[in-house]
């Protein structure tokens, strides 16, 4: 189908404490529109910084990342911005969702940063509701985050990514807080609906059972990322 994501040469560290920690030495990535990624690694081994600079958020000290052909660190933050909101669709371990919000209120945030063309306010709460049915989730859409379990969060933090139709879906760790059958129900959730919608998923994790549910597994170790036979 094409190339979507692109990531070439990444260097990353972090100095703390007076210590340099290097993170990424050289890491490199392609991944093709349709393709379900997964990235295993051990804790500390730059996952999460790696899932952060492939969708914009974290700068690389080296190298490249490229959706579609631009380059995300090539253009102004205005427009990595636009891209982020347009095109990708975060799912994180702690979910962070926003405790002041209800389920529906937080599934519609990211159309409250950038509105779906041509959708009315009326337009966008239906679609909210609708991928809120999508993950089980319609009946609870007035009530908190706190007054659902974890793997009802993270049903609502998968809602909330697809919310803009985005082409790309970077899941960091997302059944890292949930038991093992939650955490594959959560997942049956997350693929069907990608699926579904014909998006692109790249998710890290430290769990071979997760990273199994995907098409392609990479390893990420020393910095750097192999593909896994």
């Amino acid at each position: 189908m094409g190339e979507l994501i692109k990531a070439e040469g990444l260097d990353k560290k972090y100095t703390i404490k007076k210590k340099e920690i290097v993170v990424l030495k050289g890491a490199s990535l392609s991944v093709d529109q349709g393709d379900t990624v997964a990235i295993i690694g051990l804790s500390g081994a730059g996952k999460s910084t790696l899932m952060h600079i492939l969708g914009g958020l974290d700068r690389p000290d080296a190298g490249s990342v490229s959706i579609s052909g631009e380059k995300l660190y090539a253009v102004r933050e205005s427009r990595r911005s636009e891209i982020r909101s347009k095109t990708i669709g975060f799912v994180f371990q702690s979910y962070h969702l926003m405790l002041e919000m209800d389920v529906l209120e937080n599934v519609m945030l990211p159309a409250m940063a950038g509105r779906v063309a041509g959708m009315t306010g009326k337009a966008l709460r239906s679609r909210a509701m609708s991928l809120l049915e999508s993950v089980g989730l319609k009946e609870r859409y007035n009530h908190t985050p706190l007054e659902l379990s974890g793997g009802e969060q993270q049903r609502v933090a998968i809602a909330r990514a697809l919310m803009n139709d985005p082409t790309i879906i970077l899941a960091d760790e997302p059944t890292g807080n949930l038991d093992e059958q939650t955490g594959g129900g959560v997942m049956s959730v997350l693929q069907n609906l990608v699926k579904q919608k014909g998006a692109t998923l790249v998710l890290v994790t430290h769990s071979d059972k997760i990273a199994a549910s995907c098409k392609k597994i990479y390893k990420l170790g020393s910095g750097l990322i192999q593909r896994s036979v």
